[in-house]
C-alpha cells in the first residue's frame, strides 16, 4: 500500500512539474514571439501613388520625390505648422544689409556616411542648383545669388545682386555631401546620402523604397526604426492595403467616398485639415483656340467646380480662385470669379466667332487635346468630367493619357492643349514667379509684361505690406487673363493605424512629423 501511495505521489508531482514546465515554455515562447513581432513591426508602411522622379533634392520637383527627400535630407531652414521659417541646419542667421544673408550652421551634424556637414556642402549644393548645365528646376529661385562664401567651417554667406524677399523661404533645399555628389553626378539620386532622420537603404522601382532611422541625427534618433514607402498606383489596392494592415499610413490618395468607410473602421483614425495644395486646369496659350482669352473664359464658365469637389472628393475641398489659398498672407479675395453657367459659355464662344455648326447636334465648334496621368484614377476621372462639361458647350475634348513622367515631360515642353495638375507646398507668393513669369517654368506660354514687373517688384520689396499690394494686383490680372483655371484647394486627409501616435498635419500635407511618430500601446 505504501509503495502504491509513493508511486501515485511521484506520478502526481511529475505531472505538476510537467505542467509548470509546459506553461513556462508557452509563456516564454509567447514573450519571445511578441518581442520578435515588436522588433519586426517597429516600422511604418506608407503609401506613395507613383515612383519619385528622383531622390536628388536639387532635381526633384514632384510630390513623391519630396516625400522621401524630407526624411533623408535636412535644409538650412524649415517651416513650422504655420508656415513660419524656423531653424534647421542653420541655428541662426542675419542680414548685415539688404543683399547679404549669413547663416550659422549647427556643429556635429553628420551625413549618413559619418562625415560632418559643413559650409562647403551648403555652398556646393546651391552652386549645383545655380549651374545651368545641371538643370535644376530650382534654379529660378537662386538667380539673384552673385556670390556664396564659406566664412569658416560653420558659417556661409550669400551675396545677392538685389533684395530678394522670398530668398529665405527658397533656401529650403536638401543639402548634399560634396565629397559624394561630385563623384556620382546626376546618379546621386539613385543612392542618396543626406543628413536627415532617415537614411536611404534601397529602391525597387514600382514596388517600394526603404529608409532606416539614423542614430546620429542631430535632433535625436527617430522612434520608428524603418519607413517603407510602398508604391501603389491603383486606388482600390491602396484602399484594401490600409484596411488589411498592408500599409499603416495613407495621405490624400484615396477615393473620398471611402472616407465614411474609414471612419467606421475601429482600427483606423483620421486627421484632416484644409490645405494649400492648389489644383488647376492649364492652357497652352500657343494653341490657335486657347490663345483667345474669351475661349478660356468660356471654358471656365463651363466647369462646375462645386459639383466636381462634391463628386470627386466628397466635399473635401474649397473652390480656388487664385493659386494662393485663403490662409496665405498675400491672398486676394477680390478677384474675378467664374460661376458655372454653360449658357454664358456658349454665348461667349458665339460672340468670339467660334459658333456651333449644328447647335446641339453632333458637330463641334473645335477640338482640343487634354493630357492626364494614366496611372492615377483621380486624374482620369477628372479628365472625363471636364470632357463632358466641354461637350455641352460644343467643344470636343480628346483625352490622351500617359504615365506621369511622360505627362510631366510633355507639359514642360508644351506638348499639350490642356491638362490639370497641382502645385504643392505654396507658402511664399513668389511661387507666382515660377508659374507665370516669362523666365519661370513657363508651362503655358503666358506672357504679360506687367505681371513680370509686378512679380519682380514683389521679389525685391522687403516690406510685407507693400509686397501684399503687388501680389493682390497680380492675382487680379491673372483672374482676367486666365492662363490657369483654379479648381480647388484640397483638404488634407491622413488615414492611419489607430495606434500610430505623434502625427502633425502641415498645410502642404508634408510628412515632416513622421520623424517624431511612434507606435502606441495595443498595436500588437
Amino acid at each position: 500500500m505504501l509503495r502504491n501511495n509513493l508511486y501515485f505521489e511521484k506520478k502526481f508531482v511529475f505531472r505538476i512539474v510537467f505542467c509548470i514546465f509546459l506553461i513556462y515554455n508557452i509563456l516564454n515562447i509567447n514573450c519571445i514571439d511578441k518581442k520578435k513581432k515588436l522588433e519586426i513591426r517597429n516600422e511604418i508602411k506608407v503609401s506613395l501613388i507613383s515612383n519619385p522622379m528622383t531622390l536628388d533634392p536639387r532635381l526633384g520637383s514632384d510630390v513623391s520625390s519630396f516625400r522621401i527627400v524630407e526624411q533623408v535630407f535636412r535644409f538650412l531652414v524649415q517651416k513650422n505648422t504655420l508656415s513660419d521659417i524656423i531653424p534647421d541646419i542653420a541655428h541662426s542667421w542675419e542680414m548685415p544689409d539688404e543683399v547679404t544673408y549669413v547663416f550659422h550652421l549647427r556643429k556635429n551634424i553628420y551625413f549618413h556616411d559619418g562625415t560632418e556637414l559643413t559650409s562647403e556642402d551648403v555652398k556646393y549644393t546651391f552652386e549645383c542648383a545655380l549651374d545651368p548645365e545641371f538643370g535644376s528646376p530650382l534654379r529660378y529661385a537662386y538667380e539673384d545669388i552673385v556670390e556664396i562664401n564659406t566664412l569658416d567651417r560653420y558659417t556661409v554667406e550669400f551675396k545677392l545682386k538685389k533684395p530678394n524677399a522670398p530668398f529665405l523661404n527658397n533656401t529650403i533645399i536638401g543639402i548634399v555631401p560634396k565629397h559624394i555628389a561630385e563623384k556620382t553626378g546626376k546618379d546621386f539620386g539613385l543612392n542618396p546620402v543626406g543628413s536627415g532622420p532617415y537614411r536611404f537603404v534601397n529602391w525597387n522601382q514600382d514596388d517600394k523604397i526603404v529608409l532606416e532611422a539614423f542614430d546620429r541625427y542631430y535632433a535625436g534618433k527617430p522612434k520608428i526604426d524603418r519607413i517603407i514607402y510602398r508604391i501603389i498606383p491603383d486606388a482600390t489596392t491602396r484602399l484594401l492595403s490600409i484596411e488589411t494592415d498592408e500599409i499603416d499610413f495613407l495621405m490624400n490618395d484615396f477615393p473620398p467616398e471611402y472616407l465614411d468607410r474609414f471612419e467606421r473602421n475601429a482600427n483606423l483614425k483620421i486627421n484632416r485639415h484644409i490645405g494649400v495644395i492648389y489644383e488647376y486646369i492649364g492652357f497652352n496659350l500657343k494653341n490657335k483656340y486657347l490663345k483667345h482669352k474669351n475661349v478660356r473664359k468660356a471654358i471656365a464658365h463651363a466647369v462646375d467646380r462645386d459639383e466636381m469637389i462634391k463628386s470627386l472628393f466628397n466635399g473635401l475641398g474649397e473652390k480656388a480662385n487664385s493659386p494662393l489659398s485663403p490662409v496665405n498672407w498675400a491672398y486676394n479675395p477680390c478677384v474675378t470669379e467664374y460661376e458655372y453657367n454653360p449658357e454664358k459659355s456658349r454665348k461667349i464662344l458665339d460672340k468670339a466667332g467660334f459658333t456651333d455648326p449644328d447647335a446641339n447636334g453632333p458637330l463641334h465648334r473645335f477640338t482640343l487635346k487634354y493630357k492626364c496621368n494614366s496611372l492615377n484614377q483621380e486624374s482620369r476621372q477628372k479628365a472625363q468630367i471636364i470632357q463632358n462639361y466641354l461637350k455641352k458647350i460644343g467643344i470636343n475634348l480628346i483625352i490622351e493619357s500617359s504615365e506621369f513622367a511622360k505627362l510631366l515631360d510633355d507639359i514642360k515642353n508644351s506638348r499639350f492643349d490642356m491638362y490639370s495638375l497641382k502645385w504643392v507646398g505654396i507658402s511664399d507668393p513668389d511661387i507666382l514667379y515660377k508659374m507665370f513669369h516669362s523666365s519661370g517654368e513657363h508651362r503655358n506660354n503666358y506672357f504679360n509684361t506687367k505681371v513680370d514687373n509686378l512679380i519682380e517688384l514683389g521679389r525685391r520689396e522687403l516690406d510685407k505690406n507693400k509686397r501684399k499690394r503687388y501680389y493682390h494686383e497680380i492675382q487680379e490680372i491673372l483672374s482676367e487673363d486666365l492662363p490657369y483655371i483654379g479648381l480647388w484647394y484640397k483638404t488634407n486627409v491622413a488615414v492611419m493605424n489607430k495606434n500610430l501616435m505623434g502625427f502633425v498635419m502641415y498645410p502642404a500635407g508634408d510628412f515632416v512629423s513622421m520623424r517624431d511618430m511612434w507606435w502606441g500601446n495595443g498595436k500588437w
